[in-house]
């Protein structure tokens, strides 16, 4: 949570999330989904663009993607539009286990998922038809 509080200001806290990155590679797999879709988006929000990091978290989301809320799924696509590798997988996924619960989501939640898609290049999608 300090990570996603950080993000909200807008204030660069570099070595705060270097600090936040090494201890989140190293629990990654004990860490329950909103933490993990929150991180995401929190360094995705801070400008923090590291593939190695960002490639650890979509591992470790796409093998527990079932246990992701919609609210965590959405975040996570969100984070994962803001970066400059936005990883595929994440999106076909999210769609994969999402399309059937659609009226899970809010009406903001679809929203920001139909952008995120979009904003990657994702917008030809069947399911936004």
């Amino acid at each position: 949570q300090i990570a996603w509080s950080f993000a909200t200001t807008g204030r660069p806290a570099d070595d705060l999330f270097h600090g936040i990155k090494t201890v989140v590679l190293s629990n990654m797999s004990h860490i329950q989904p909103q933490g993990i879709s929150n991180i995401a988006w929190a360094f995705a929000m801070q400008g923090y663009d590291s593939r190695p990091f960002f490639e650890a978290i979509a591992t470790q989301s796409l093998q527990r993607l079932g246990e992701f809320t919609p609210q965590d799924r959405i975040m996570l696509i969100l984070a994962f539009s803001r970066i400059s590798h936005p990883f595929p997988e994440i999106f076909a996924e999210v769609v994969s286990v999402s399309v059937s619960q659609l009226d899970k989501f809010s009406g903001l939640d679809l929203f920001n998922m139909v952008i995120s898609y979009v904003k990657t290049g994702h917008g030809s999608e069947p399911w936004l038809k």
